[in-house]
């Protein structure tokens, strides 16, 4: 399909890539990304990705987008470098120790209740639903121990050794807080690929707040009711971030939007090709459009479309 487009690719491996090549200049790189338990790999695909972009080369996504996946806290930093003000509708707060957060406690600047994300995790996996102060403590020290026994007794050594010397906390896994928006049924998960929007409704699991991975009752596409008056909204977001495509989970809430999450790398595609049609974009509006594409063909021509765009 790149070849019907004039475009040629080769293939290469990430251990094969020589930075003293000096062809990486201006070169289109398209790539993607790992979860991979404890992202051992992710953090090598980093390092290669990063050294490309300081070679010169045009990256599929920017790396700043690979930064984001699996990794919230980026995420949220991203949020707040490039997306409007207008679109900010929830803002989460970052931290990277459990001191960090209990100073934050202290100030009263975190509203209960509120939902810890971990940094990584899918499907809604390392989220959790915080009633109270006490709560919030007990799942950073449950999730966020970073030092066993021996390692902290080496800290208490020192203290005791060096008046003045400050330990290093037991509780470093990065995490953010959410506000708790409440009163959801459901979500969409949205995928945009250049001007084809697809969405699924998603809703939340028995007796929980989470829809991502509820397998409940999904409808794709018109049979979704996804508020078409926010096309331009979630489109809108997505352009700010410029990338060929991307996932967002979307929410309505009162009539305000609100966008929890977004992935432009390594995000799951089967709300495209389970839907029966999509919204694409056009000078007239948005038109829902009968969904006869597979997956490669919808994949290629954002790519294509983005890197003529571009050029």
């Amino acid at each position: 399909l790149f070849n019907e487009r004039n475009i040629h690719v080769t293939k290469k491996n990430f251990s094969e890539i020589n930075f003293n090549d000096l062809t990486w200049q201006n070169k289109w790189v398209l790539y993607n990304s790992s979860e991979d338990y404890g992202l051992f790999y992710k953090s090598y695909v980093e390092d290669i990705i990063l050294g490309l972009q300081l070679s010169g080369a045009n990256l599929l996504p920017r790396y700043e987008l690979l930064r984001a996946h699996e990794n919230k806290v980026f995420m949220e930093v991203l949020r707040q470098v490039r997306i409007p003000l207008s679109h900010q509708t929830i803002i989460s707060q970052s931290f990277g120790t459990k001191e960090e957060a209990l100073s934050i406690i202290d100030s009263g600047k975190i509203i209960f209740p509120c939902i810890l994300k971990l940094a990584y995790g899918a499907m809604s996996k390392g989220v959790y639903l915080i009633k109270d102060q006490k709560e919030l403590i007990r799942y950073i020290e449950r999730f966020g121990k970073t030092m066993n026994k021996k390692r902290w007794l080496h800290e208490l050594v020192r203290a005791y050794k060096h008046k003045g010397y400050i330990k290093e906390s037991r509780f470093q896994k990065k995490f953010i807080l959410q506000p708790f928006i409440e009163g959801l049924s459901h979500d969409w998960k949205v995928l945009i690929y250049g001007n084809k929007v697809f969405t699924l409704k998603r809703e939340v699991r028995k007796d929980d707040f989470r829809a991502s991975g509820s397998g409940r009752n999904y409808k794709t596409g018109s049979d979704s009711d996804f508020p078409v008056q926010f096309l331009d909204f979630v489109y809108k977001f997505y352009t700010s971030l410029d990338t060929p495509n991307i996932s967002i989970d979307f929410a309505l809430n009162d009539e305000k939007p609100y966008i929890f999450e977004f992935q432009s790398i390594g995000f799951g595609t089967s709300t495209q090709f389970k839907s029966k049609d999509f919204y694409q974009k056009s000078e007239n509006g948005w038109e829902l459009m009968e969904n006869i594409f597979d997956q490669e063909t919808i994949y290629v021509e954002s790519i294509v479309n983005y890197i003529e765009r571009k050029s």
